[in-house]
């Protein structure tokens, strides 16, 4: 292959809608995830939508649909979904069934679900994965925040556990970290009901009381 032609075929991947990082597992953008013909093409059965926005409505039936509410910033919480979302890989790479994970370019949220779960699976640290995922998909970048969030993930023994004092720390500083308290507080609550849900074995923990 010429210099040329090697550099048409980087930019060509560069600029795919998605990637194949493992069997049945695709990281992408949103173009993909709303076009009937390329789903039918790569034969995708789940989605997982990780985006701050709602979805179109209408769905294409025979495919399975998940929404994660998170924006692409560095003070947003997205370790409190990994739980979640690696079950959901976890289950259609163990049933063969193809699964697109996407945010709206494939690039940050979507790129940290994806290595969140690689590292659960494979026991291995973030640099190493988000390496080995970058060889894929060349162009995903995890916001400042995410990488964060990934190496304490990382430091959790790539474990989801609402015991964890770290875990419950990070979700407060998103709490406080975030303008909109009011909004963050309800979504703060969700989302440590969500890991205590998966949470086997939950300690009994303090209630937390406004002063009056």
């Amino acid at each position: 292959m010429s210099e040329k032609d090697s550099s048409v075929n980087d930019l060509t991947q560069f600029f795919k809608k998605s990637h194949k990082i493992e069997d049945n597992l695709y990281l992408g953008e949103l173009k993909l995830a709303t076009n009937k013909t390329e789903l039918k093409t790569l034969d995708i059965k789940v989605i997982v939508s990780v985006v701050d926005y709602n979805m179109p409505e209408v769905k294409i039936p025979d495919i399975k649909y998940y929404h994660f509410r998170v924006a692409d910033g560095p003070n947003e919480d997205i370790l409190s979904i990994f739980g979640e979302t690696n079950q959901i890989i976890s289950d259609c790479q163990s049933k063969g069934v193809n699964v697109l994970v996407h945010c709206t370019a494939g690039v940050s949220r979507s790129a940290t679900v994806v290595i969140a779960y690689l590292m659960s699976k494979h026991k291995k640290p973030y640099k190493e994965i988000i390496q080995r995922v970058k060889d894929i998909r060349k162009k995903i970048s995890p916001n400042d925040g995410f990488v964060k969030q990934l190496i304490l993930y990382e430091e959790l023994n790539y474990r989801i556990d609402a015991n964890d004092k770290k875990l419950r720390q990070h979700l407060l500083r998103t709490l406080f970290l975030n303008t909109n308290i009011s909004n963050t507080s309800d979504r703060y609550f969700q989302r440590l009901v969500a890991v205590e849900r998966l949470t086997p074995n939950l300690l009994p923990g303090k209630g937390y009381l406004c002063a009056k």
